[in-house]
């Protein structure tokens, strides 16, 4: 009996001294799984199936459209506020943009239109074009008045203008097209207008020619005040206006008065009067080719029409001082026009030829 009981406890003791070393990797185990982030955890990871569990939808508020919008191709436009579509023809203002509505309640989009006397482009979703935006089949630049739409139109070379938008220059020329690729004027000084149209300034090239340096003094004079003295200086008449005493002639005597070089003109016969000027160099010989210009020649317009002083031959472009010039040199307007910078092609029909004196 003794070695039985002895027996059974070393059975028990065996069996104790495996529990407690089952209980010790058990322990271990779970405090690994602790650490890496808790039973929990790893429990709720296990029995997470790889199913989707899907969202009851939520079904959108549908609102109504307002405001300008678009359909079966078309762009129509209701009133934020009343929530009614406007079918009466007139301008409408939506998100800082213009429209024009026509009768009916179309908008228009995608063409030039006219409304009064102004014309404006729209856009195809009807956006109606301000400032400078590119146009028609072959991308043109052209302008729009920023605050109206209105297509600014200029119908003479001597009314094209320079115009600021965000911060750049731009030249407008005839129809409202913006200048690119070519040297502009700009507040009588000379800029150069790139393929986007915007302007930077050119440095006016210093020179020795006291003809030109006459000229430049001049430049930006324009009441009448300021400009009689040409007329005035030479005829010795009292000045009316643009229109009766034309002084662009008068004004290029004047220069070569001043800067000591009145001799080179002295066989013009009338040197207030420009066919007196071509007269002059027909017989004198005194043409020499546009691209040979110098600075203090005189080039001749149209018909023996009018006449300036050349300043510079630039990359194809021939840069003037001119007398009686300028939007207020149109005839009909009895204003005296104005000493201004011009620059035209080369090859321009307009000159007539330049004399070297």
């Amino acid at each position: 009996m003794p070695i039985l009981i002895n027996y059974m406890g070393v059975i028990v003791d065996k069996v104790s001294r495996m529990f407690i070393a089952l209980l010790l990797v058990f322990t271990m185990s779970f405090s690994t799984t602790f650490a890496a982030g808790g039973y929990e955890s790893l429990a709720l990871t296990d029995s997470i199936s790889s199913e989707t569990v899907e969202q009851p939808a939520i079904a959108e508020e549908t609102k109504p459209q307002v405001g300008v919008y678009e359909k079966d191709g078309n762009y129509y436009y209701k009133d934020p506020k009343t929530g009614k579509k406007r079918k009466d023809a007139g301008f409408i203002k939506w998100k800082g943009d213009r429209y024009y509505i026509q009768k009916g309640g179309k908008i228009i989009t995608s063409k030039t239109f006219k409304v009064g006397k102004y014309s404006y482009h729209a856009f195809k979703d009807g956006k109606i074009a301000v400032g400078v935006y590119r146009w028609g089949e072959k991308h043109k630049l052209y302008y729009s008045n920023p605050k109206n739409g209105r297509w600014v139109k200029i119908k003479s070379h001597r009314c094209q203008k320079g115009v600021k938008w965000k911060g750049d220059w731009y030249y407008l020329q005839t129809n409202s097209e913006v200048a690119t690729n070519r040297p502009v004027v700009i507040n009588n000084l000379p800029y150069y207008a790139d393929s986007k149209g915007i302007c930077t300034k050119i440095e006016i090239n210093k020179t020795n020619n006291p003809v030109l340096k006459a000229a430049r003094k001049q430049i930006g004079k324009h009441t009448k005040s300021q400009v009689r003295k040409f007329w005035t200086w030479y005829y010795n008449r009292r000045f009316v206006n643009t229109d009766v005493t034309p002084w662009c002639a008068s004004f290029a005597a004047w220069c070569y008065k001043k800067a000591g070089k009145y001799s080179k003109i002295s066989s013009v016969s009338n040197k207030g009067y420009v066919p007196c000027y071509t007269r002059f160099a027909n017989r004198r010989n005194k043409w020499v080719k546009k691209s040979k210009a110098k600075a203090g020649d005189i080039i001749v317009f149209g018909n023996s029409r009018h006449v300036g002083i050349v300043e510079r031959v630039y990359k194809g472009y021939i840069y003037t001082i001119e007398g009686n010039s300028g939007p207020t040199a149109e005839i009909g307007t009895g204003l005296p026009g104005a000493v201004t910078r011009r620059v035209y092609k080369l090859n321009d029909r307009d000159i007539k030829g330049v004399i070297h004196p």
